[in-house]
Formats: C-alpha cells, sequence, structure tokens
C-alpha cells in the first residue's frame, strides 16, 4: 500500500512536470498581423474590432513567414486574399530561454512587492508634506486677512 502511494505521488508529479515543459517553447516564430476583415474588407464575428492577430508556431527559422504560421491557421478565411495579406503580418524567429524567464518572474514578483511599496511611500511621503506646507499657508492667509485685517504681499 505505501509503495503504491509513493508511485502515484511520483507518478503525478512526472506528468506536472511533463506537461509544464511542453507548454513552454524557446524556439517559435512570432508573426503579428492586421485583422482578416481590413483585408477582406467586411466585419467578422471572431474579430469586430479590427484589432491585431497574433500567430505563434513553433517551426524552423527558414519556415517564419506568413506562409509556414500563419496561412495554416486561416486560410480558408481569407477568401483567396493571401496575397495582400501576407505582406502586412511581421514575422519575427525568437530564441528564450524560458527557465530565465520563469525564475526572473517570480523573482522580481517577490522581490518588487516591498521595493515598489518602498518607492510609494516615499512619494506619499512628499506628498503629504506638500499638503501639510499647503495648510500652514492657508492657516497664515486665514489669519492674516481675519485676524489681523491685512492684505498679502
Amino acid at each position: 500500500m505505501k509503495y503504491k502511494l509513493i508511485f502515484i505521488i511520483s507518478l503525478t508529479y512526472i506528468s506536472v512536470v511533463v506537461c509544464q515543459a511542453k507548454s513552454y517553447d524557446d524556439k517559435r516564430c512570432k508573426c503579428i498581423c492586421p485583422s482578416i476583415s481590413s483585408v477582406i474588407n467586411t466585419t467578422t464575428p471572431s474579430n469586430p474590432t479590427n484589432k491585431r492577430m497574433n500567430f505563434i508556431g513553433n517551426v524552423s527559422p527558414s519556415d517564419c513567414n506568413c506562409d509556414g504560421v500563419v496561412l495554416p491557421k486561416i486560410k480558408d478565411q481569407l477568401n483567396g486574399q493571401e496575397l495582400i495579406f501576407c505582406p502586412r503580418c511581421e514575422c519575427k524567429y525568437e530564441n528564450r530561454n524560458t527557465t530565465i524567464i520563469k525564475d526572473e518572474t517570480i523573482a522580481s514578483n517577490a522581490a518588487g512587492t516591498s521595493h515598489a511599496m518602498g518607492v510609494r511611500g516615499n512619494v506619499l511621503n512628499r506628498v503629504g508634506h506638500q499638503q501639510d506646507k499647503w495648510k500652514r499657508q492657508v492657516r497664515e492667509q486665514r489669519r492674516n486677512i481675519y485676524d489681523r485685517h491685512t492684505m498679502l504681499n
């Protein structure tokens, strides 16, 4: 019974690690294209606000273009307008180390909260100081005008 439990826990752990490893690619091709409706002059229910579309594919650097990444996904929606659509797409091949990115994100979020609060505290202290200074000036002005009946210079 004890060995079954250890086996199930280790199997679960391995499956989680494998799934996480597959969800991040260190090499990718990223294409940013205009909306399809801007090319074929219609409004589509999938992208009604004419926003730019992102396409990310795991292809070789030589296939990092509209033909290799974008067209396999949306060719049926373009209605033969591929020659007009593809020149408007920007494709970039990226090499990145996602392990470092994940570690840096965790470290910056953990350390950044205390730093951001410290900076925010300095700003609030300065604002509070300026507010106190303004209140003192207003009190002095009121005292001069109402109590002493003198005008400000």
